[in-house]
């Protein structure tokens, strides 16, 4: 007759509730430690966590690989002089995406704008042209890589 595990299991967890309570104990303290270091982590590099975010959002989409990086963002902040692509106002900007990812976009350079909060969320899933507010310019030629 073989070993029955789960009673082998049962028979050890009766005999030793103070190792698995030590063990338990153990295991939360880890998770608490390795969230804070994610949270640290993610403080510190806003950009990155941006961006890691968007890839795990396109991955649930199936959206297209994502080639834009900080780099390209920069580039795109400073064709648009650090201003909304749809109300020109100055400020702290967003990336909207100009065929939003919940539509099939990509997330590249091509498809992303500079803007402000307010416009980037009164647009929402809608083309600019479905919104009915178009960007004020699009700077082809300054956005070369």
């Amino acid at each position: 007759m073989g070993i029955n595990w789960e009673d082998l299991v049962a028979r050890f967890k009766k005999l030793n509730p103070a190792l698995l309570a030590d063990y338990d104990l153990a295991q939360e303290q880890a998770k608490i430690v390795n969230r804070a270091n994610v949270k640290r982590w993610a403080q510190n590099n806003p950009e990155k966590n941006y961006l890691k975010g968007m890839r795990y959002e396109m991955s649930k989409l199936n959206a297209s690989i994502s080639d834009f990086t900080l780099a390209d963002w920069e580039l795109i902040k400073i064709a648009f002089n650090h201003k909304c692509a749809y109300c020109g106002c100055e400020g702290e900007l967003e990336r909207d995406h100009i065929v939003p990812l919940s539509r099939n976009g990509t997330h590249t350079i091509s498809n992303i704008f500079p803007a402000c909060k307010s416009c980037n969320t009164k647009k929402h899933t809608r083309t600019p042209s479905e919104w009915g507010i178009m960007p004020t310019r699009l700077p082809l030629a300054k956005l070369q890589r």
